[in-house]
């Protein structure tokens, strides 16, 4: 199956890393990736995906610095800068693609808060199905 992952926020990049590492590693062409953040040295630390798929958004509002546990200002800024995002995606280019996966941690704000608004958005666009994986953050990583 041909998938274009999103990694969204800090978690959702850094699973969405761990599949693009998988797929050279087993020389694989399944996977189209691009990682959206609102965190500078979370998109820095990544280190499968190529810099071009590294998607900084808010840098008016946060200035790469993230936006914490805000949902509020993730989904917000997802909003604003929702056609920096799908740009991003064209570039990439869908090909063969069957279906987009958004993957984002549940306990921080970029992620859980743009998924939301990502995924509406693509749904108007395109007519491959999408899906959300979502992770729970463990104890230790806060209120949320």
């Amino acid at each position: 199956m041909k998938v274009f992952f999103i990694g969204f926020g800090q978690a959702g990049g850094k699973i969405v890393d761990k599949f693009i590492e998988y797929d050279k590693r087993t020389n694989g062409d399944s996977f189209r990736a691009i990682a959206v953040n609102t965190a500078r040295t979370d998109l820095m630390g990544l280190q499968h995906l190529d810099f071009e798929d590294r998607v900084l958004i808010g840098q008016t509002t946060v200035k790469g610095h993230g936006v914490g546990p805000d949902n509020d200002t993730g989904a917000q800024i997802t909003f604003d800068e929702i056609d920096i995002i799908m740009n991003a995606i064209d570039r990439k280019g869908i090909g063969e693609t069957e279906v987009f996966i958004i993957v984002s941690g549940l306990g921080g704000g970029t992620g859980s808060g743009g998924s939301p608004v990502l995924a509406r958005h693509l749904k108007k666009i395109y007519k491959e199905p999408v899906y959300v994986l979502g992770i729970l953050p463990a104890p230790e990583e806060g209120r949320l």
